[in-house]
């Protein structure tokens, strides 16, 4: 479940709980302007941790989706671990036994506010990725779910 998200809480009308610094509120999908078609969705769980998949290109141009689960501290969200799910193909032909996650390298997710923040990267696989930044801005949140500048506390 989301953190801060208790079905039986919301179904009583009460608000949901909140936490110093990134809470459930910044769950949702974020992007880069600068970068059409790629973005990110964040879900923050339980226990101070949030999983994170990025969806981007490859140096060909190629779909390149990026996964992994980073611990939260303060206003920051590192990702120690990122994975590249490789191995299968999409539509009539997927088998999900074919499905290999590859080590890719880390990120980090540091927001400003409620809506924006930055994410760096540096990628393990060499040159194809590299490593470097790109600016976040909120598309989505979840509904009943304001964000409420924690990060200011």
């Amino acid at each position: 479940s989301v953190d801060g998200l208790n079905c039986e809480t919301l179904a009583k009308g009460l608000p949901p709980e909140k936490v110093t610094g990134i809470d459930a509120s910044f769950s949702g999908s974020w992007f880069d302007p600068t970068h059409d078609g790629e973005g990110w969705l964040i879900e923050v769980l339980p226990g101070g941790v949030a999983l994170v998949y990025w969806f981007s290109y490859d140096g060909d141009g190629n779909q390149a989706w990026f996964v992994g689960v980073g611990t939260i501290e303060g206003k920051t969200i590192t990702v120690d671990e990122v994975f590249i799910p490789q191995g299968t193909v999409f539509g009539p032909g997927f088998d999900p036994d074919d499905v290999e996650l590859a080590p890719w390298g880390s990120m980090e997710f540091t927001f400003d506010s409620c809506g924006t923040g930055t994410m760096s990267y540096a990628s393990t696989k060499g040159g194809e990725f590299g490593a470097g930044s790109l600016n976040l801005e909120r598309i989505t949140g979840l509904a009943g779910l304001a964000c409420t500048e924690s990060l200011r506390r």
